[in-house]
């Protein structure tokens, strides 16, 4: 029981109102349907606007979200990402005031998670957005990233996943809802304990030569054409 209450009342109000229920049947595992991204697409839809405003997705498929130790090396690589992608679209190209790049972890389908890179910008930033968003990832693949890069990454990765773990929707939704039915859910969490001390440069570049194929991105631009 989590919150302000006190813990023997609410077992007592448990207890009046479900004690008389009938057992049911325990919690049976959720069957992860065999669908993945198969080929990648590149979508681009114009509406009418009254504002000069588009939006740029890229997407990169990554992992099961059950491959944690894949999930943890995606956790540091979208912290650097995100540090490069701001001081490149927002700082120096002026290009988007509050651009994205992070590791998406669902849990729907199998192989579901995906390195999103997002920029809203005007119409013509669009193609300006696309190559700050080549030009970063080209980087990283040629010259990977500096030991102070890892270090800053892991510093941010941990406050983040700490104030996650001790969240009550971490608690309800990756622990408790089906953790008789997934056990492999406890295990999880206990993996985010000390889970990114041990990751190194070398395991990071692999990553990004692993997940940050240009040829297998997906690409979906919202264009916004004023009136």
């Amino acid at each position: 029981v989590l919150g302000d209450k006190g813990y023997q009342d609410v077992r007592e109000l448990v207890g009046l109102y479900f004690g008389g229920l009938p057992t049911r049947k325990s919690i049976q595992p959720r069957k992860l349907r065999d669908f993945g991204i198969t080929q990648n697409f590149n979508v681009v839809e114009k509406i009418p606007s009254k504002l000069d405003k588009s939006l740029v997705t890229w997407i990169f498929p990554t992992v099961d979200y059950r491959q944690i130790y894949e999930v943890h090396k995606l956790d540091l690589l979208q912290v650097i990402l995100q540090e490069k992608i701001n001081k490149l679209v927002r700082e120096k190209l002026s290009l988007s005031y509050n651009p994205e790049a992070t590791h998406i972890v669902k849990d729907n389908y199998k192989n579901s998670c995906y390195l999103k890179f997002f920029a809203d910008t005007n119409a013509e930033g669009v193609e300006a957005v696309q190559k700050a968003f080549e030009s970063t990832i080209k980087e990283l693949l040629d010259t990977g990233i500096t030991y102070e890069e890892l270090v800053m990454a892991k510093k941010v990765a941990v406050n983040h996943t700490a104030s996650f773990v001790n969240s009550k929707q971490f608690l309800f939704d990756f622990v408790f809802s089906f953790s008789s039915a997934e056990p492999e859910n406890i295990v999880m969490l206990k993996s985010y304990l000390n889970c990114y001390e041990n990751i190194t440069q070398t395991q990071i570049q692999e990553s990004i030569k692993t997940y940050l194929k240009l040829e297998k991105k997906s690409v979906y631009i919202l264009q916004g054409v004023v009136e």
